[in-house]
């Protein structure tokens, strides 16, 4: 198994991890309103995966079909580039506040976690940070752009987590 099979490897391992979770909340009868219709909390979970995948591969102007390959292996998808192209201009993506605007599948999962004493924020962290890094050598070019929007996502979701952790007792 190459680095890059083995880092794939990895990758799926987390998010079937984060699954786990968002099937057993999904259990507890979680229905989640978006986009005006009822969806579970893993739906929710592999649409905002998936949304950030595609926000990072535009985010340097220059979608590339190994990245578009990259996104369909890990999530089990078969986007086209064409779909993918569309679906970036008509969520205005890049010019909206989706790099600023923490996912509710994040705050959702974190919350319950914390509640219930088995608390992954850091693994949802850690899985978008490896996800991004991948994700940017799927196409070998690391291009700024890239770097950079992977870096304030990361930035951000560690600003909510930390905001939103309980204070501790002293």
């Amino acid at each position: 198994m190459n680095t890059e099979e083995n880092d794939t490897y990895i990758l799926r391992a987390c998010l079937n991890t984060i699954y786990d979770v968002c099937d057993e909340i999904d259990a507890g009868g979680t229905e989640i309103e978006f986009n005006g219709r009822k969806i579970t909390l893993r739906k929710l979970f592999e649409i905002e995966t998936t949304a950030y995948l595609l926000y990072l591969t535009a985010s340097d102007k220059n979608i590339s079909e190994e990245e578009i390959a990259f996104v369909n292996d890990l999530m089990s998808r078969t986007y086209s580039m064409e779909k993918c192209v569309k679906f970036i201009n008509q969520t205005h993506m890049l010019e909206g506040d989706f790099g600023s605007t923490t996912p509710l599948s994040t705050k959702i999962l974190s919350e319950y976690t914390r509640e219930h004493g088995n608390d992954i924020s850091e693994k949802l962290v850690k899985l978008y940070d490896g996800l991004g890094l991948a994700l940017m050598n799927a196409d070998k070019t690391f291009a700024q752009p890239e770097q950079q929007a992977h870096r304030d996502y990361i930035r951000l979701l560690r600003g909510y987590l930390e905001l939103s952790a309980p204070e501790e007792e002293e």
